[in-house]
């Protein structure tokens, strides 16, 4: 299967890029230079200037399309251009899409599409309130496929933990918490004794590209993809202090704010699919630290 996958140097595209072209020929875009671009089998790099006007190659053939680009030089300094920019690229590669005689199109969409969460459990009949910038785009985006009717997969995604990609960032927020851990300093959480389940890795978005693209239908559906077997939050970070032994103490705050759970249950019924529960996907990314 060919696969193009806009965003390729950045955390979730370069992710996908490694785990997919272990069984896909991967088209890879990419905007600017990276010491990620290197030579590798089955993985073709294609530079661009910008995703919102590229003329794709007329010989251009793909069943399956992952965006994870987004384009973020407008953010600080002109937030309508910054919507506007990225509505257009969504625009540009539903055109391109329309010349594919059968292709698939996993949308890296977000939880912030749902904005303010009053809700103790999210589900995607939620309906979205006071949503950031970010989430404002990324429901816009969700819209516009919706209606292009291609075939495709809205994915609204937690904070996504990586694996191949050698910084570690302070996103998503259990990267801030690790960081902190690791360098030995105390952690304020909220509602420690909560459930968390805000949180997916790249390998998990990845099986489900591979399996999803080989069903020989029209899914066209939003859905949430967040780790399965939510663990509360205090139990999350104790285990993560001994797994490091780190020197850190938890500092347990209150507030007013909700937390609330992911529910996938969408997903999980359409498809059949079970997602790695919320334990095992922090416990390899702690294994994968390790080894960086």
């Amino acid at each position: 299967m060919n696969i193009l996958i806009t965003g390729a140097t950045g955390s979730i595209g370069y992710d996908l890029v490694n785990f997919l072209s272990k069984n896909h020929k991967i088209y890879a875009l990419y905007r600017k230079k990276s010491k990620k671009i290197k030579t590798k089998k089955n993985v073709l790099w294609i530079k661009i200037n910008s995703l919102s006007n590229f003329k794709f190659p007329k010989k251009l053939k793909i069943q399956c399309l992952v965006h994870c680009a987004v384009d973020q030089q407008y953010l600080s300094v002109n937030k309508n251009k910054y919507f506007s920019t990225n509505i257009n690229i969504i625009k540009n590669l539903l055109q391109f899409l329309k010349t594919q005689k059968k292709v698939i199109l996993f949308n890296c969409s977000t939880i912030e599409v749902y904005g303010n969460i009053n809700k103790h459990i999210i589900n995607e009949k939620y309906k979205p309130l006071n949503q950031n910038i970010y989430g404002m785009m990324k429901f816009k985006c969700e819209k516009l496929i919706e209606k292009s009717g291609i075939n495709y997969v809205n994915l609204r995604l937690p904070g996504v933990l990586n694996k191949f990609s050698k910084e570690i960032n302070n996103r998503p927020w259990i990267n801030l918490i690790l960081n902190k851990l690791i360098n030995d300093e105390n952690v304020n959480i909220y509602n420690a004794s909560q459930k968390f389940n805000n949180v997916i890795n790249t390998f998990e978005i990845a099986k489900l590209v591979s399996k999803l693209s080989k069903k020989n239908k029209d899914i066209k559906s939003n859905y949430n993809f967040s780790s399965s077997k939510p663990v509360k939050l205090k139990k999350l970070i104790e285990f993560i202090i001994l797994r490091i032994s780190s020197k850190s103490s938890i500092l347990e705050k209150n507030t007013k704010k909700i937390s609330f759970l992911i529910s996938t249950k969408k997903i999980e019924n359409d498809h059949n699919y079970r997602i790695q529960t919320t334990s095992k996907i922090i416990q390899d990314h702690l294994k994968n630290l390790k080894k960086k």
